[in-house]
């Protein structure tokens, strides 16, 4: 995804918004954990670095951030519930996601849900913060 609000992965090499792709590493470490029959929940601490010598005025070269997720059935192998958020840790921006999967027959799958994102504007989720949405899905598989 690109934005002009908010320029990661990218860098604005002459403030004129003429942009570069920056190289990037990152690393990850995780946690996942059992809960009940089928439920999950997974913690991740990470952080994505920016690999230059150039310093720019809104992109941090380190870019630390969290996720978690927490997964469970709430009726065995019919109803399945999912909360899912990602926090910038640089810049306090994250995203929220829901989800309610209903199987509703062997074949018929249909999907609700709910994204949420908060933070400033310059953000890697902030830069959404007026579009949270709704969705809707019917997956059906032959």
């Amino acid at each position: 995804v690109y934005s002009t609000r908010a320029p990661l992965p990218t860098l604005d090499l002459r403030g004129d918004g003429l942009t570069a792709v920056a190289r990037s590493y990152g690393a990850v470490l995780g946690a996942d954990l059992p809960v009940r029959d089928a439920g999950l929940v997974s913690l991740q601490l990470g952080q994505l670095r920016l690999i230059t010598n150039e310093r720019h005025y809104d992109v941090p070269d380190r870019s630390p951030f969290a996720t978690l997720l927490w997964r469970d059935e709430i009726i065995p192998n019919r109803l399945t519930g999912e909360v899912y958020t990602a926090v910038s840790l640089e810049r306090g921006d994250l995203m929220l996601r829901t989800r309610l999967l209903w199987m509703l027959s062997d074949a018929l799958l249909l999907r609700l849900g709910l994204d949420g994102f908060e933070g400033r504007s310059q953000g890697v989720f902030g830069q959404f913060d007026d579009r949270d949405r709704v969705s809707l899905e019917l997956n059906w598989s032959i």
